[in-house]
């Protein structure tokens, strides 16, 4: 017997992985309205992501919560942001197509933003 190996402690069990996210706290989170809670959770699994399947959900879900009607910070830049990642990083993710249409909506919401702001604006100078 080799005596390195019999004076040689054996290791530990290596560590039960990790999940990326806990969905149920998320969907919780977003029950709760806590909008700001649910999109720290997804950044934080963002950051430790190593596959590039769980890196484009995340990036999709990102997405998705930030342009959230009942979510009270909700930013359509930001999530256009989102899945505009998701198409150029991730191009054979299964989410891209739906991502591509998200940024059509999206863009297209902002330019009728746009537009009815300066519908207000002409309609103020023509009261003047």
């Amino acid at each position: 017997m080799n005596s390195l190996c019999a004076d040689r402690k054996p290791e530990p069990p290596p560590a039960a992985p990790q999940p990326c996210v806990r969905l149920l706290d998320v969907r919780e989170q977003i029950d709760r309205g806590d909008f700001e809670g649910a999109v720290r959770e997804y950044q934080d699994a963002l950051s430790r992501s190593g596959t590039e399947r769980r890196t484009g959900m995340l990036l999709f879900e990102l997405g998705l919560l930030s342009a959230h009607n009942d979510n009270p910070k909700k930013d359509y830049r930001k999530a256009m942001g989102y899945f505009s990642r998701l198409v150029r990083e991730h191009p054979r993710s299964a989410l891209v197509e739906e991502a591509k249409i998200w940024i059509d909506v999206l863009d297209a919401m902002e330019k009728a933003k746009r537009v009815d702001i300066q519908i207000e604006e002409m309609k103020k100078t023509l009261t003047k």
